[in-house]
């Protein structure tokens, strides 16, 4: 359901105008705000929210500034949602936790979460304009782990997928609101592969294919755990669900210590575990059906081997 509200300063008078544009900055971006000594009647702010099923989109112009998210401030971020921002007018000069500093101008994306250390400053002598589309963390699989890593960043303009990705969000921070759940699942799942494509297209070859493995291994293993009850859950299955080869996959598990089989069986075994002892009333034979398994006695030989004792034995004992 789209709601929409609205904060400006337009009627207020004197330091109101001051508090209003800090106090939404704390409220909405986690920020504190140095206004540089401006007097109050040349403090402007007029921001736009419209939240949707899934996300929100600001709209946001405001006068010079100077923004800033202390370590104190990360540490107390109201959520883990990330935040995608097009810079629609002026531009600024911003420093990120790792002391990379970087400049923006209208056209350019920056990417970053509530919890992410950062401070900008506006162009001198210019205001500000940009949207700025937060999103739940769970949402953006591909890209998540990326924007984690880089901290607060710049989309480098110079990319292949810039332009494609600031046209896509200039739409999209039009229409996302008004859609539905399923729709809204769509369209943020094409935003996150082109944020994914576009911040690896600016990674370090290395960094990349670091970035891109874990990528890989997190979506593997959340498939493994959804889908645990399958008995045609393979690595075959699990690499046509990620449209990656099965060397991709099996490459993406070579710095955890075990294979990707290795990986269905322990989970397999763990959630059986987990059943037999919550769940006293079920048989051993519906848990095995229940974990995937197609034989009790690959069910009992893979039990005994992770836990060195049967199954039956393991429930009789957590009932004396």
């Amino acid at each position: 359901m789209l709601t929409e509200s609205c904060v400006s300063t337009h009627d207020l008078q004197g330091e109101r105008r001051v508090a209003l544009v800090r106090d939404t900055a704390a409220h909405y971006f986690n920020l504190d705000v140095n206004l540089g000594g401006a007097e109050p009647a040349a403090v402007a702010a007029h921001i736009r929210i419209a939240r949707g099923a899934l996300a929100g989109v600001m709209e946001v112009n405001t006068s010079w500034s100077v923004v800033e998210r202390n370590r104190a401030r990360a540490r107390a971020a109201p959520s883990n949602n990330l935040l995608v921002y097009l810079i629609k007018q002026g531009g600024s000069r911003f420093e990120n936790a790792k002391g990379e500093q970087f400049v923006t101008a209208a056209g350019s994306v920056v990417v970053g979460s509530q919890d992410a250390v950062y401070k900008g400053v506006a162009a001198d002598g210019r205001d500000w304009g940009f949207h700025a589309l937060s999103v739940p963390e769970h949402l953006f699989a591909l890209s998540a782990p990326r924007i984690q890593h880089g901290g607060f960043q710049l989309v480098q303009p110079q990319t292949s997928m810039n332009g494609l990705l600031a046209s896509y969000l200039n739409s999209l921070n039009q229409e996302l609101p008004r859609l539905d759940a399923p729709a809204a699942a769509a369209a943020l799942r094409a935003l996150d592969q082109l944020l994914a494509a576009a911040l690896a297209d600016a990674a370090a070859p290395e960094e990349l294919a670091g970035v891109v493995a874990q990528q890989r291994l997190s979506l593997a293993l959340q498939y493994i755990d959804s889908h645990l009850d399958s008995p045609r859950l393979t690595p075959a299955a699990i690499a046509l669900a990620q449209n990656i080869s099965l060397r991709q996959l099996h490459r993406a598990f070579e710095g955890v210590g075990h294979s990707v089989s290795d990986a269905i069986r322990g989970q397999r075994i763990e959630r059986a575990r987990t059943l037999m002892l919550a769940h006293p009333q079920m048989s051993i034979t519906d848990i095995a059906l229940r974990c995937g398994f197609d034989s009790l006695a690959t069910f009992y030989r893979q039990f005994k081997s992770r836990f060195g004792m049967t199954a039956s034995a393991m429930r009789h004992a957590a009932r004396d």
